[in-house]
């Protein structure tokens, strides 16, 4: 039995068959459609971090959360492919100017944004649920009287 397998291990001649075609032709399409999901959620992963640093240099700037923030939230939003996505802000809030949503100079605040995607196989067959986490955090620049 040993020298048999060695001999069978050991020809040079090609031996393809129409089943071991068929097989390997299968067993490639279902690898490049597993790479093809994961890279979509490395993607969605590398989008959620921008959306989470561009969130927070446009709080540095204006000191808190205004319309414009708000609007750059919604845009942001719009452009990630994925369902829940939640933009939420750790910080000391004052009231300054009749509003109750800005940050004082030097005060540090964080940024977390999360969105559910899946980790599909095959059409709707078998996906499997992944909630994406991004960080960030900043320092407010501008100061409030």
């Amino acid at each position: 039995m040993k020298y048999k397998f060695k001999r069978i291990l050991c020809e040079e001649r090609g031996d393809a068959t129409y089943t071991g075609v068929i097989v390997f032709t299968v067993i490639a399409m279902i690898t490049v459609v597993f790479l093809l999901n994961v890279m979509s959620v490395v993607m969605m992963k590398s989008e959620l971090d921008a959306a989470a640093d561009q969130v927070a240099r446009q709080i540095q700037l204006s000191g808190g959360v205004d319309s414009d923030t708000e609007d750059l939230i919604d845009y942001l939003r719009a452009g990630i492919n994925a369902e829940n996505i939640e933009f939420v802000i750790d910080t000391n809030f004052i009231t300054a100017q009749g509003s109750n949503t800005c940050i004082q100079i030097g005060t540090p605040f964080y940024l977390t944004v999360t969105a559910d995607t899946k980790l599909g196989g095959f059409f709707t067959f078998a996906d499997y649920p992944l909630t994406m986490t991004s960080r960030a955090a900043g320092v407010s620049e501008v100061y409030w009287k």
